[in-house]
């Protein structure tokens, strides 16, 4: 059996294959928050209960399957074109405003190590994502299509990579590519590792590529999943594996330069030194920045980082992995549950879903 580094865990089991939609609001004490959340809150937009076994049963059993990958594991989060929310966890997960799902399932069949990394939105309402190998755009109808394949899955972590190639000329590792965003010229982002890659016209321009350590395990590779802003300035962060932190965070603009952005030692709020922060997500601010998802042993954050500056616009300190969510608004940078580990930025607003039992929205302006 073959390990895969670099890639979180996603739960086991054989996922149901349909298309299937139920309304959440009551059922399974499902639905949204009492009220709105106003600047500096946070509240929940969506909320079910996995552990509610008799609420459960009543549900559809793919939309039973999509729920508990979720609350597993999420690989992607993007708003469509049609300003619906899109959550990637094994289902393509659509959240209605009358806080209805959707759940496709997009496994393709495979097993969990073949699992869709990364979304990115289109126009007309299709999505793009990577598994395996392959650049992978989904149709509303739940079909799909390879737009862009990679040569097999072994390269070896640390072997030199082209300035540009043909895409299927090149050779992925075993963790496979990641989908990190899309620029502004339709260019895709994507992640293999230790390399950044720019694929357009079935052509990959690399970006960045990490020099080999020369140890036997990887000691420093890029963050899953990066961010891609306005101007088609690329944001990742480099480090040791599953450990990659704000001292890594890189920016690599559309001219091919490669800089690490100027951060502040402190930022009001947050009481551990920025560069310790350990990075779990990117998702572009809408202009010149990003804002990130970071964790120390104690505490997690959500900033707003620009170069030279880093703004805390919530905090959580988890009093426990059983803590329930309050239905109402609550302060959102005193928060004692989890924030859901990805982030995406829509409208003046932050919406936060995956590893937990509901999806959090903390409104910015």
């Amino acid at each position: 059996m073959r390990i895969r580094i670099g890639r979180r865990r996603t739960r086991n089991g054989v996922l149901a294959v349909a298309l299937a939609l139920v309304a959440l609001a009551g059922v399974a004490g499902c639905g949204g928050g009492s009220k709105k959340p106003h600047k500096g809150q946070a509240a929940k937009q969506f909320k079910w209960d996995v552990n509610d076994t008799a609420a459960m049963r009543k549900l559809p059993s793919d939309v039973v399957s999509a729920l508990y990958a979720l609350n597993t594991n999420a690989t992607g989060i993007a708003y469509g074109s049609d300003g619906r929310l899109r959550v990637m966890a094994a289902y393509l997960l659509r959240f209605d405003a009358d806080h209805a799902i959707h759940a496709t399932d997009v496994s393709g069949g495979k097993s969990v190590d073949w699992e869709n990394h990364g979304l990115v939105a289109e126009p007309g309402g299709t999505f793009l994502t990577a598994r395996g190998t392959d650049v992978l755009r989904w149709r509303p109808d739940g079909t799909s299509q390879v737009v862009a394949a990679f040569a097999a899955e072994d390269r070896k972590v640390g072997t030199p990579e082209p300035a540009s190639a043909p895409v299927g000329s090149v050779h992925a590792t075993y963790n496979a590519p990641w989908l990190a965003g899309v620029r502004p010229d339709g260019s895709l982002v994507l992640v293999d590792t230790d390399v950044l890659w720019s694929l357009k016209d079935g052509r990959l321009t690399r970006l960045l590529q990490l020099p080999a350590t020369g140890a036997k395990e990887v000691a420093n590779t890029l963050m899953e999943a990066g961010a891609v802003n306005r101007s088609g300035t690329v944001w990742t962060a480099s480090g040791p594996l599953h450990a990659q932190t704000l001292a890594g965070l890189r920016t690599i603009a559309p001219d091919g330069t490669v800089s690490r952005p100027a951060l502040p030692a402190r930022a009001e709020g947050v009481s551990e030194k920025l560069t310790s922060l350990q990075v779990g997500w990117l998702t572009d601010d809408g202009a010149d920045g990003v804002y990130a998802h970071v964790y120390s042993r104690s505490s997690e954050y959500v900033l707003h980082v620009r170069p030279g500056s880093v703004r805390a616009v919530a905090k959580a300190t988890p009093s426990s992995n059983r803590c329930t969510m309050p239905d109402h608004p609550v302060d959102a940078m005193s928060m004692s549950c989890t924030i859901p580990a990805e982030l995406t930025y829509h409208a003046g607003h932050l919406v936060a879903a995956g590893g937990t039992d509901y999806v959090l929205t903390l409104p910015l302006a």
